[in-house]
């Protein structure tokens, strides 16, 4: 277990990712089929590949000492079986 020390808070990395993956799951769950997924963030996964295509990966570049962002985006497939 990683732990980060920042500015006020000591904060656990592997509840953080915990909760990402908690989301990502939900968010798959409740997208309906031939809905559209946005997801961005310093590492960008999306939803499982099984479950729907990529439309597009962008990056955001917001310049200076800053971290750039990354946006996908994705489209759950209409049935289960569409990947295959």
């Amino acid at each position: 277990m990683r732990k980060y020390k920042g500015k006020r808070k000591e904060y656990d990395t592997q509840q953080f990712f915990t909760a990402i993956k908690k989301w990502r799951i939900t968010a798959n769950f409740l997208l309906k089929a031939g809905g559209i997924y946005i997801e961005l963030g310093y590492n960008t996964n999306g939803i499982w590949k099984k479950n729907a295509e990529k439309i597009a990966l962008g990056i955001c570049n917001s310049g200076g000492m800053t971290k750039d962002v990354l946006i996908i985006v994705q489209r759950k497939y209409n049935s289960l079986t569409s990947y295959l």
